[in-house]
């Protein structure tokens, strides 16, 4: 730039300087101010975005985990259901198995050599979310809370069901051990063995436990029920909860 000219608008704006009022000066600082914190504003406002979406992304896994754990859930209901009404079926016949009515005992056989699964609990998500920054972000703490302690349930859940399922397994395998299983397998290709294959299986001591543990309202299968209840109705809280966070 010319050397006169330079010279010339630096005067110029002196001159400026020394005509402006003190409203002058604040007018200008206030212009500047304003748009350091529109700056730093909009800056916080996009980091904020950024950590609400990343939030919602966290919270939409672990919604997902808690719709499979739920299903799974209202299946073990849905079987240990069946396996208590079965238990409350049978038990009255276990010292005179050939009276049960054959209907009956088609209908229920299935509490010995039905489903022998138990349920199992994700927490993929969960660990993702515990072991990352947004749950920092999360603005519902009651939701934090909630969402550990319907986790917690379900891993009590978990070992219930496990429970339940190593006394159908101890039966079943005493039942083999017996002899009775040549019976049973000849009820595949022959359905009225089963009365027969019934009544030698009920001989056995720890199929006649697991009938009782099946059959208990205050342990075994009863306990399992309730809290199988109790956490339908907690899991789809927490669920409701994730989308009034995520805006869902």
């Amino acid at each position: 730039m010319n050397p006169k000219i330079r010279i010339m608008e630096e005067k110029s704006f002196k001159e400026t300087i020394r005509r402006w009022k003190t409203s002058d000066f604040l007018r200008q600082l206030a212009s500047v101010i304003i748009g350091i914190l529109i700056t730093f504003g909009g800056s916080t406002l996009i980091q904020r975005c950024s950590e609400r979406r990343e939030v919602a992304q966290v919270l939409s896994m672990v919604r997902d985990e808690l719709q499979i754990n739920l299903h799974g859930i209202e299946r073990q209901k849905e079987y240990r259901a069946h396996d208590f009404a079965g238990a409350k079926a049978i038990r009255p016949y276990v010292d005179s198995p050939e009276s049960m009515p054959v209907d009956s005992l088609y209908k229920y056989i299935n509490v010995f050599f039905g489903d022998r699964s138990y349920f199992g609990c994700l927490t993929n998500s969960l660990e993702v979310l515990k072991n990352s920054e947004q749950i920092h972000y999360i603005r519902n703490k009651k939701l934090i809370r909630d969402l550990f302690m319907v986790y917690e349930n379900m891993k009590n859940f978990q070992e219930s069901t496990k429970e339940f399922h190593s006394q159908r397994i101890i039966g079943f395998n005493d039942y083999i051990v017996s002899g009775s299983s040549d019976i049973t397998e000849s009820v595949l290709t022959d359905p009225s063995v089963l009365p027969k294959a019934f009544a030698e299986g009920i001989k056995t001591p720890s199929v006649r436990q697991f009938i009782i543990y099946t059959d208990s309202g205050n342990n075994g299968i009863g306990f399992i029920l309730r809290l199988a209840d109790q956490l339908i109705t907690d899991i789809t809280k927490v669920i409701n909860m994730i989308d009034k966070e995520t805006g869902h």
